[in-house]
């Protein structure tokens, strides 16, 4: 066999580690604003958040999932998003959750940048520190029940590294039967620093 230029740096494909299921500090890769309508017909207006972690051995995790991927539209993968809502303003339960939600964002950034105060400028987001609380989460993928750990909570950074928070947030867990008990164990153990890609069932560019 010939051997072709390149081969030594070229990542296969499938060899990566999941994130474990901790508090991480994260970095604002990008935000962006949408508003579209769902296949429900409901209409959809939040802030498109991507991030990465920024700190400890898992440093530019999601980083090292986009730039090792093979495909020619690579985007940033999905759990590396995460949506904030904006309120409705109908006076529901669900309204002031969400109202509580989006307040907590940015006054968690406020607390974790020195010398940053929201404005309604998304922009000026990008770059900034927080902390995140993960979780694992199941969904339907194309060869059955998938698994991810994925951002659920938002808090500021002081939070994450002083460990004030009480508990991660409960696992988000489909009512099918699944190996959970195994994938668990995987995902709050060490694992190494990914050196391919992983497939992600939605993709979202920043």
């Amino acid at each position: 066999m010939t051997k072709w230029e390149g081969y030594e740096e070229v990542k296969a494909a499938g060899e990566w580690s999941p994130l474990p299921k901790d508090a991480y500090i994260c970095k604002v890769v990008s935000v962006k604003e949408v508003q579209e309508t769902s296949q429900n017909g409901n209409a959809l207006h939040y802030l498109n958040l991507a991030f990465d972690i920024a700190e400890g051995p898992y440093k530019d995790y999601y980083r090292g999932i986009f730039e090792n991927s093979q495909d020619d539209n690579k985007k940033w993968p999905t759990p590396g998003t995460h949506r904030i809502y904006y309120p409705k303003n109908d006076g529901s339960e669900q309204d002031k959750w969400t109202q509580s939600k989006f307040k907590t964002f940015t006054t968690s950034l406020e607390k974790s940048n020195n010398g940053y105060k929201f404005d309604w400028d998304e922009n000026k987001m990008k770059g900034l520190l927080f902390g995140g609380l993960f979780r694992i989460e199941e969904y339907n993928g194309q060869n059955g029940v998938r698994q991810s750990t994925r951002l659920a909570l938002i808090r500021s950074v002081e939070t994450v590294r002083d460990k004030k928070y009480k508990e991660l947030p409960e696992d988000k867990l489909l009512d099918v039967p699944s190996n959970k008990e195994a994938y668990q164990q995987a995902a709050t153990a060490a694992a190494p620093i990914p050196n391919g890609f992983a497939a992600v069932e939605e993709d979202i560019p920043f």
